[in-house]
């Protein structure tokens, strides 16, 4: 016989099967067989009451049951009264009060939910109700059919919970985290770019908020590489030690399915991370090891592009995470992407600022350069000449001297206004930096300030750049010269390194370079000083021409130096933080071993016969003056012309009888390059030495492939004008020669 204690458990049993169904949609069990007999229900009726009474306030989820096609209530648990304020006894005769309960915007719809229920068997509603008072309360009520032994259903179980909690800190969670989205958004600053710094603690602000707002103790992002082969943490924010750390690396290779899903997925919700499809495979060496037990993890795009992953990974068991959850963390990483795409337009903008004004200054240097280069050719010409007819007075020609080693040093100002402008003159060859660096030992130790130690750390295996060699001497004095500065007159030291580096574009991209050089090997210079570093307004403005924040400093140094970079299409990284020192890397294209070129240097005769009649083509007076002098020196008949027309008259004038013709590039009326075709037209074979302030490299490229053709950069004096005319005439005199 049946105890009253097993009655009340086996009814317990049987009402959590109907716990069950509503969410499942299953049969009911044996265990409810008695229920379906009307004389043993009303039994069971009093072990109901006894069991919803020992419960008490424990619950308030309503349970109730009718019988199908009566309008009244076979019974309701206690709580009723509880949640709805009203008593069972109306119901217990007439269900349709129940209605009447229900706020009057809902009932339409839950009356037709009822209905179909009656039909189907399916219901599930969620409604406000009405209490007496006024007050609303939000009511979730499931339900599911009772059926006899041949399947008819014979009465309607359900049970209806009080949901209103639930629902306003649904809602406030909701509230913390629109206010969480709107209080992290990046702002949109007009002009300049966003810093590094600016977008990790902008990165660090969301990993922070998410794990407080989601409650779990790890929320990291990750980022692909450039071969999309792999995840790297940026960003590790662990809740418990309100710390951030990054680094770990994720290989796809491990993790095939996980990577898959990222690209397949808007949300990866592992509820079970060590069961989850998607995720098991880090079970063992990351879940485990860290005691991660559900992951939420929301692919971060760019555009079209995965650009990589925000997790939130919670340490414990596995955890059911909620719609709202989902759809957080798919907000947050929305705001991720917003983040990094406003980052890199602003980069981007900056980017394209910084080398405009960089390029409108260079061609600004550019032109003052070559305007000094011809004024200088006057002093620097006149003054060796004035030398050459002072042979007995020492007084004069050491003033003369004086005047000529000035105009040379304002020479070298204007090759590194070239440099800056990257129309400097430079041959192009593989060069050994370790041997340039000990080739200037004795030098770079002169230029160091008191107390300042230089340690020289490259390998002397390093591959060799293709640079020029002049030049890249200058790039390093600039560094050295700049570290030394840095440190000043207190103890300090100054490093320099280097090493083979294989780099895509990315990691070669300059906010100082309009263009990114292109992916592969490139030898990395790195010069780093203890000195007092820079602000972030002082490191904007290094390279600008002119800008220096030196008591005597002429501001041209590292702008040369960045024309030098950009000219020999490498790249350039400065990071620096003040009290912290800073660090420069120059980085040049590699070469190989094989190519460097070990023979001697040619030691070419720079004399020239003076039995030549020139035609000298200029239109600063002062230039033609001094040439012609140059030239009269070593016996040449010189012809004058000031412009292209001029000149083109004078040939045409003296047809067979112009050996050679000094052709400046920049004039009024005709410029040298169309003096230069025409006159070819009239002598096809005729020598001519171009002179320019510009440097060699910008004019060849707009004379490829002519014979007997020469360049001479001004100022120069009575030695390179020779070697030059040797050079443009020294074919033609030995063709001459032959057909003689």
């Amino acid at each position: 016989m049946t105890s009253p204690q097993d009655a009340e458990r086996r009814l317990a049993a049987a009402w959590a099967e109907v716990v069950a169904l509503r969410r499942e949609g299953v049969t009911l069990p044996e265990g409810l067989t008695a229920l379906e007999d009307d004389d043993a229900f009303s039994v069971f009726l009093p072990c109901l009451e006894r069991l919803f009474a020992d419960l008490g306030s424990a619950t308030d989820e309503v349970i109730w049951v009718l019988r199908k096609g009566e309008r009244k209530a076979l019974w309701l648990s206690p709580a009723f009264e509880r949640v709805w304020q009203r008593t069972r006894a109306d119901l217990y005769e007439d269900t349709r009060g129940w209605m009447g309960t229900v706020h009057p915007d809902d009932q339409a719809r839950v009356r037709e939910a009822v209905e179909a229920f009656r039909a189907s068997g399916v219901y599930e509603q969620t409604y406000r109700i009405l209490r007496p008072d006024g007050t609303e309360r939000w009511i979730e009520d499931r339900a599911a059919p009772m059926r006899d032994p041949e399947g008819r259903i014979v009465r309607l179980a359900g049970i209806a919970r009080d949901i209103t909690d639930l629902r306003r800190e649904i809602h406030a969670n909701l509230e913390r985290q629109q206010m969480v989205l709107r209080t992290l958004a990046l702002p949109r600053a007009g002009g300049g770019a966003a810093p590094a710094e600016e977008l990790e603690a902008a990165v660090q602000r969301v990993t922070e908020a998410a794990a407080t707002s989601l409650e779990v103790e790890r929320v990291s992002l990750w980022v692909f590489d450039e071969e999309r082969t792999a995840l790297a943490c940026s960003d590790l924010y662990e809740r418990s030690q309100r710390r951030h750390t990054s680094g770990v690396e994720l290989r796809a290779d491990d993790y095939p399915a996980y990577f898959e899903a990222l690209l397949q997925e808007r949300v990866i919700a592992a509820h079970d991370a060590h069961e989850d499809p998607r995720t098991r495979e880090f079970s063992p060496g990351y879940l485990r090891p860290l005691d991660i037990g559900a992951m939420l993890d929301a692919p971060v795009r760019l555009g079209s592009r995965l650009h990589g992953v925000l997790c939130h990974e919670h340490v414990g068991g596995a955890r059911s995470w909620t719609a709202e959850e989902l759809g957080f963390a798919a907000s947050l990483a929305d705001l991720i992407s917003l983040t990094l795409a406003e980052h890199e337009r602003r980069r981007l903008e900056a980017r394209i600022v910084q080398t405009q004004k960089l390029e409108s200054l260079g061609v600004l240097a550019g032109g003052i350069a070559h305007d000094f280069n011809n004024l200088l050719q006057g002093i620097l010409g006149n003054a060796e000449l004035l030398e050459a007819t002072l042979p007995g007075d020492p007084v004069s020609r050491r003033r003369l001297a004086g005047v000529r080693q000035a105009a040379m040093r304002c020479a070298d100002l204007c090759d590194e206004m070239l440099a800056y402008s990257g129309q400097g003159e430079f041959v192009i060859e593989p060069v050994r930096l370790p041997e340039v660096v000990d080739e200037m030992g004795q030098l770079l130790e002169s230029a160091l300030s008191a107390g300042c130690e230089l340690r020289n750390e490259l390998d002397p295996a390093l591959p060799p750049v293709l640079a020029d060699r002049t030049q890249l001497r200058q790039v390093i004095m600039n560094l050295i010269t700049n570290a030394s500065e840095a440190v000043g007159d207190g103890p300090g030291v100054v490093t320099v390194q280097g090493a083979l580096r294989t780099l895509g574009e990315r990691e070669l991209e300059s906010p100082w370079l309009r263009e990114t050089p292109p992916a592969g090997d490139y030898v990395s210079l790195v010069v780093t000083d203890t000195g007092e570093g820079m602000a972030p307004e002082t490191l904007a403005r290094i390279f600008d021409p002119f800008y220096t924040t030196k008591v005597m400093g002429r501001g041209l140094g590292l702008a040369a130096l960045l024309g030098i970079v950009r000219s020999h299409h490498g790249s350039v990284q400065v990071s620096s933080t003040p009290g912290e020192g800073t660090r420069f890397e120059v980085l040049l294209p590699a070469g190989r071993d094989e190519d460097v070129d070990t023979r001697p240097a040619d030691t070419a005769e720079t004399t020239w016969d003076g039995a030549h009649t020139v035609l000298l083509v200029d239109d600063d007076e002062m230039v033609r003056m001094a040439g012609s002098a140059m030239l009269g020196q070593v016996g040449c008949r010189v012809l004058e012309a000031e412009n292209g027309p001029q000149a083109l008259a004078l040939f045409a004038d003296h047809v067979g009888e112009v050996d050679c013709v000094i052709l400046d590039l920049l004039m009024p009326e005709m410029d040298g390059e169309e003096t230069f075709r025409r006159l070819r037209a009239l002598a096809p074979e005729v020598p001519v030495v171009l002179s320019s302030g510009y440097s060699a490299r910008r004019v060849a490229t707009r004379f490829p492939d002519e014979r007997h053709l020469s360049f001479l950069k001004k100022p120069y004096d009575s030695a390179s004008l020779l070697a030059r005319l040797r050079e443009a005439t020294g074919d033609a005199d030995n063709g001459r020669a032959g057909e003689g």
